[in-house]
């Protein structure tokens, strides 16, 4: 049986109007919208000033007098969706469905209203398409040869003619299929459809007659519809069985074979024996006589310098004031529930520059509202510290409030700030966990520097091909895409150099640095004007500065 994707295309803007003998709003959504069942997909809702409410409405196609549901909504600062958590809502109060159902076929409306009852409606109609899996169609028994291509054996005793049978499953909207021969010479076929299912899918057959003079050619059937991407064919060639047995060449290939792999086994054998004398050497000591360098150790020998020589505020990219007061070290600092990777987390950044794998202690330790009284503080250079916090006892959003006091310089077991927070996830956990959490966190943090902290996701080797999907929920919940890591830390001394693994972490490290060093500034340029001033830089390391006012945040120009 073959698997469904859903697809959402975006189409053209609709907007509404709706007066009153009080007040208007003019409402922006996109007007219709297509999807792939599986993905995830954001319906924006543009208008313009402060809501105290947001509503989006699910209306009932088949019946459009029923009263329609809310699958979310926002109100006094806060997004609800408990009956429909496959639906949440961003900070700009777009609305994201997750994991696309054939049930979401339906028409929605964003409803915001104002603080002065102003409000407002516009509607998206959005379609769902069941994409075939593979796209090509599929003919039973013809066995796969490449992507597009099969061949079909004709065993037994061969009749005058034959019958090859093409199909396309489970699908919507349903598609057509024809025969032809190679050169495009169309082919009489009869051509089956079936459908809908109590799912509201399709499936097609089509039956070609092959005559036994026809053995040993290829025929092609094509799939035309929406649910194969428009075409798709797959070439069928049609022939007798080989003959098995081993030729002599083959066997003189085997033999050859054989005796390059016992010469490969005695490479190896002496490559493991060199290896096992330079065993206690350290990566970085290896002898001045060697001339070649170990792939990506120039990349990597570069970075470390920089990070080696880096003091607060050498990576920042906003205006450098030479009256500008820095601090001597730069803090960072790890959040996360206990066993979500934090310690590992410090003791790979610190072995990727400095070469020493050493022994983060994990200690027992009361707490406050999830957060540690005893958070430890890791040189990794005179300049650079990150701060291990003991793990929350949960995500609850009452942690936020300690982990800020750290932000603000309040905790009286640190001597300072924490310049810029990093929140440590296990992948291997569901990311459901954090769509309490990650929203007020990500808010405080813009509140106190106005960027986005890194969201660090552990165990990157059990994630697979779920990372663009992780990277989906993460964002919906108001995570920035550029600050969100896949890391697989260290946790043993490796026995080799590993500058591709650890250059990757010393690439982060650096970023989050230059977070930090825009944090300070923002810091800075807050204490000189006084927090209620206008005119504060925003930044994020990825984007432009932008300017912050009274009202918020305004869009880039």
């Amino acid at each position: 049986m073959m698997m469904l994707k859903w697809t959402l295309i975006v189409g053209v803007y609709s907007l509404s109007l709706i007066t009153s003998a009080e007040s208007a709003l003019v409402v922006t959504t996109n007007l219709t919208a297509t999807a792939y069942k599986g993905r995830s997909i954001t319906l924006p809702c543009r208008f313009e000033g402060e809501p105290t409410a947001v509503y989006w409405y699910k209306h009932n196609r088949t019946a459009p007098d029923a009263e329609p549901k809310v699958p979310v909504q926002f109100f006094q600062g806060k997004v609800f969706n408990e009956e429909e958590p496959r639906f949440n809502m961003t900070a700009d109060y777009s609305m994201v469905i997750s994991d696309i159902r054939i049930e979401d076929e339906e028409m929605y409306s964003c409803k915001p209203v104002l603080e002065d009852d102003s409000t407002g409606e516009s509607f998206t109609n959005l379609t769902v398409i069941a994409l075939a899996d593979p796209l090509e169609p599929v003919v039973p028994d013809c066995k796969p040869t490449e992507p597009g291509k099969c061949v079909y054996e004709v065993v037994g005793v061969v009749t005058e003619s034959f019958e090859l049978r093409c199909r396309v499953d489970e699908v919507k909207p349903a598609v057509t299929l024809s025969w032809t021969a190679q050169d495009g010479t169309e082919r009489p076929s009869e051509e089956t459809p079936s459908g809908p299912d109590e799912n509201g899918l399709f499936s097609v057959v089509s039956v070609f007659t092959v005559f036994r003079g026809e053995i040993g050619e290829t025929f092609v059937c094509k799939a035309t519809g929406d649910s194969v991407n428009g075409t798709s064919t797959l070439l069928v060639t049609v022939k007798y069985p080989e003959k098995k047995g081993l030729s002599g060449g083959a066997k003189a290939g085997i033999a050859v074979f054989l005796i390059f792999l016992i010469v490969i086994v005695a490479v190896v054998a002496i490559v493991y024996i060199m290896w096992k004398k330079r065993k206690n050497q350290k990566p970085e000591n290896y002898p001045d006589q060697m001339q070649l360098l170990a792939p990506f150790q120039g990349d990597f020998n570069e970075l470390a310098e920089k990070l080696r020589d880096y003091k607060p505020g050498s990576f920042s990219n906003l205006e450098k004031k030479e009256d500008r007061s820095w601090p001597k070290v730069t803090r960072l600092g790890v959040f996360g529930v206990t066993h979500a990777g934090k310690s590992s987390l410090v003791r790979s950044l610190t072995y990727s520059l400095k070469g020493d794998f050493i022994a983060v202690e994990v200690a027992q330790s009361h707490s406050i509202g999830g957060v540690t009284v005893i958070p430890k503080t890791f040189a990794i250079t005179d300049h650079i510290s990150v701060v291990d916090n003991r793990g929350l006892k949960d995500l609850d959003v009452s942690c936020i409030t300690d982990i800020m006091d750290q932000m603000q310089g309040k905790c009286k077991l640190l001597d300072g700030t924490v310049d810029f927070p990093i929140l440590v996830f296990d992948a291997r956990q569901p990311v459901n966990a954090l769509e309490k959490f990650l929203p007020d966190f990500v808010k405080a943090t813009r509140k106190e520097f106005g960027s986005h902290p890194a969201i660090v996701f552990t165990h990157a080797r059990n994630v697979g091909d779920r990372q663009d999907t992780i990277k989906a929920q993460a964002t919906g919940m108001g995570a920035l895409d550029q600050k969100i890591y896949f890391v697989e830390n260290f946790t043993e001394d490796p026995t080799e150099p590993c500058f591709e693994r650890r250059l990757e972490f010393l690439r982060m490290l650096k970023t989050m640095l230059q977070c930090a060093d825009e944090n300070l500034v923002i810091r800075d340029n807050k204490k000189a004007k006084g927090n209620g001033a206008s005119n504060v830089v925003e930044m994020d390391s990825d984007d432009a500065p932008r300017q912050k006012g009274f009202l918020g945040f305004f869009k880039k120009k």
